[in-house]
């Protein structure tokens, strides 16, 4: 797990994370 963590950069988890947040948020608004 901590290879796989290292592989991927601090600035590409952010951005995985907030791009989850704002689906999630636009799928709330369609309904």
């Amino acid at each position: 797990m901590n290879q796989l963590l290292n592989e991927i950069s601090e600035n590409d988890l952010i951005f995985m994370v907030v791009a989850l947040i704002y689906g999630f948020i636009i799928i709330i608004r369609k309904k």
